[in-house]
């Protein structure tokens, strides 16, 4: 009733690249979605500062509080 020796053995010669795939699976989402929150902090301060030197004479930033 016992499988043989044979079927029990266990081949590990394919769990690195299964282990790789999980790591890159797992962390390759969250690389994406922080590179870009970067880019969208740096594209919002870069039109912030381009909008206050554009309107730097407007009389409406004294409106801006």
């Amino acid at each position: 009733m016992f499988p043989s020796e044979r079927v029990r053995r266990v081949r590990l010669t394919n769990v690195p690249g299964a282990i790789a795939i999980l790591v890159l699976l797992l962390v390759l989402p969250v690389v994406v979605c922080m590179s870009f929150a970067a880019i969208a902090a740096v594209l919002g301060h870069l039109l912030y500062k381009d909008g206050e030197v554009r309107n730097a004479d407007s009389e409406l930033l004294d409106l801006n509080v």
